[in-house]
């Protein structure tokens, strides 16, 4: 990120399935703030890029502040939701095993560099505001649910 010019921020989370990754991270990035949470309403704004792995909640809050995304998955759903990003046009992806210095620093590139990843973020960020956002989705549901 820094060879691009950007300021990366760093959100790692809590799992039980990665005992010592914290640790591990900060060893190798002595630099770069951690943060086991953020405000997505307050942060995405800001963000010019979201690299993330692929979780429902990241990639629907991308979606609806029109942030194009570099997805990472691991597991599960996860690679389902990397390939709807590519196929929206809103983002790329690669696997783990592709994550290479060079392969990072090519894909952030076209992310950041290509207009039409972000402008397809941004109509996709219009629709879902037209659909009602998330008041809507949420009445939706609660309606749906009653007898």
């Amino acid at each position: 990120m820094q060879a691009l010019g950007g300021e990366p921020l760093l959100v790692l989370g809590r799992s039980p399935f990665a005992p010592g990754l914290r640790e591990a991270v900060a060893r190798a990035l002595p630099d770069l703030p951690l943060w086991d949470w953020v405000d997505y309403a307050a942060v995405f704004p800001e963000l010019d890029l979201v690299i993330h792995h692929g979780g429902m909640g990241t990639t629907h809050a991308a979606l609806v502040y029109g942030i194009p995304q570099l997805v990472v998955p691991h597991a599960g759903e996860q690679h389902l939701q990397a390939r709807r990003v590519e196929a929206a046009g809103v983002g790329l992806s690669m696997r783990p095993a592709e994550a290479t210095p060079q392969r990072w620093q090519a894909l952030i590139a076209a992310l950041l560099q290509e207009p039409t990843f972000r402008d397809r973020a941004q109509v996709w960020a219009q629709r879902m505001e037209a659909a009602g956002g998330v008041e809507e989705a949420a009445a939706q549901l609660i309606e749906s649910r009653e007898p």
